[in-house]
């Protein structure tokens, strides 16, 4: 399943149409960040978690 569009909710989430069409559930910003696999987020990650951070 893929995300074929999505739509912002208010100022904290996207909501995804899915290729089976189905709208159901909102992915806070926060919950998509902290989902995230790229480079960048990854070595923020890392350098939180070597200082102790959450």
């Amino acid at each position: 399943m893929e995300a074929l569009d999505f739509a912002t909710v208010g100022r904290y989430a996207l909501q995804f149409l899915w290729s089976d069409f189905h709208t159901t559930g909102i992915y806070p910003y926060v919950t998509l960040r902290r989902l995230c696999q790229c480079d960048l987020c990854r070595n923020e990650k890392a350098k939180a978690s070597s200082q102790g951070s959450p």
